[in-house]
């Protein structure tokens, strides 16, 4: 959805995928240098791609996002072409891996869980609420960006120094009983505003909602068109320090 919004050929997407899920991977340190040298070498091509796109819809522009940032003015002003890449950027990583992974842990998690299913299929209002026990229950994030103290604090009784690297632990965090009681519980009726999933304040997500309605439709299709789906065994994951990213996914659609 967001390569239709920001204008993107079709012919294209699945090199603008890898280009975004290059940005993502190549953001976050510990990855091995094999996967650095892996993910590196989507990025000329990606770059190459975006700045042809570009310089089309500067001559010619479209009825898409790409073209209104192009020619949006402000005062008089304009963005440059530095600030639309870097926006562009955000948003192709942000749309190239999460919301798969996201449309697959939701669906595990409801195919583990056959009351909840039941009442998913039988109410399609209750698919949001669902949807977000998943991200909280069985999360794509592990850990948040990395965070610097600007001075010496202690947090829970742990001293953590000025300039050390921090990182929040999404994977904690979402079944921390304080917050959601019963947290090792799959409960679609949940109340789940404490969820730092998409973050929060200042921080929070640009793509959530973009993201959400994503996932939100496609489970919805699923459950209606493949009433007599199961599981036929067991996600293969792959090593990620940072996301819990499904390989593969078996099932049985049924009849």
């Amino acid at each position: 959805m967001t390569m239709n919004l920001l204008g993107m050929p079709r012919r294209r997407h699945t090199e603008f995928r890898l280009f975004g899920g290059a940005i993502v991977d190549l953001f976050y340190p510990g990855i091995s240098q094999v996967a650095v040298e892996e993910k590196a070498a989507h990025m000329p091509r990606g770059l190459a791609l975006l700045d042809e796109l570009l310089d089309e819809r500067q001559a010619a522009p479209g009825d898409d996002l790409l073209s209104r940032m192009l020619h949006a003015q402000h005062n008089g002003e304009t963005l440059t072409r530095d600030e639309v890449r870097s926006m562009v950027a955000l948003l192709m990583s942000t749309a190239s891996e999460p919301v798969g992974h996201l449309i697959n842990v939701a669906m595990v998690n409801l195919l583990r869980h056959p009351e909840a299913m039941a009442e998913v299929r039988a109410d399609a209002s209750l698919i949001p609420a669902a949807v977000d026990e998943a991200y909280r229950y069985d999360g794509f994030g592990k850990l948040n960006l990395p965070r610097f103290p600007l001075e010496d604090v202690e947090l829970s009784g742990v001293r953590i120094g000025k300039g050390q690297q921090v990182f929040g632990v999404f994977a904690s965090a979402s079944r921390d009983e304080r917050a959601f009681p019963d947290a090792a519980v799959f409960d679609i009726h949940r109340d789940n505003r404490k969820s730092l999933l998409f973050g929060d304040g200042p921080h929070v997500c640009l793509g959530r909602w973009l993201s959400k309605v994503v996932v939100e439709t496609m489970i919805e299709k699923l459950v209606t068109r493949f009433p007599a789906m199961r599981l036929s065994g067991e996600p293969v994951y792959t090593q990620n320090t940072f996301f819990r990213k499904m390989v593969s996914v078996p099932v049985e659609v049924g009849r």
